[in-house]
């Protein structure tokens, strides 16, 4: 992955970073440039992963758009007692939406570089709840290459289970 690919996504949109945020931008940036390139360029491309880590704001509402592939469905319905089929068209979109608290930036940059990786792997894994989610997020991380990262993320958070 280009470096101007990688600055090109952290100011499109699909990663919101606030200013405010320098050392998430670094780190944002940095597990970007040591991904797979066919997971980034599923990220940067695809859009599969959308990232907002807000500033010094108490809110914040950002516009995105997002283009789908529209799915026939079938869908059987009673219309006065008499079973009936129609196809409908639905929009089906698939990406996940990553969110980095504030209080991130307070962190050592590997703690912030571990939580942006592991974030990125549930999104990209397509698994985001329960303890079987959280290990394979870890074991993605580390096959990616970011095993010191997340011993720091580990050592200062002994919340983070594994």
């Amino acid at each position: 992955m280009e470096p101007e690919e990688i600055d090109d996504h952290l100011t499109s949109g699909y990663w919101q970073i606030e200013p405010e945020r320098p050392k998430t931008r670094r780190a944002c940036a940095a597990v970007l440039a040591r991904l797979p390139e066919e997971i980034a360029d599923r990220i940067i491309y695809s859009h599969e992963v959308l990232l907002f880590a807000p500033g010094g704001s108490l809110g914040q509402c950002l516009p995105y758009s997002l283009y789908g592939q529209m799915i026939p469905k079938q869908m059987n319905v009673v219309v006065n007692g008499s079973p009936q089929s129609h196809s409908y068209e639905m929009p089906h979109f698939k990406f996940c939406l990553v969110y980095l608290a504030e209080e991130l930036e307070k962190e050592e940059y590997p703690v912030i570089v571990a939580v942006v990786a592991h974030e990125v792997a549930h999104g990209i894994l397509r698994e985001v709840f329960g303890d079987e989610c959280e290990r394979q997020a870890d074991l993605q991380i580390i096959e990616w290459g970011f095993e010191a990262e997340l011993q720091a993320l580990r050592d200062a958070n002994p919340h983070h289970r594994y």
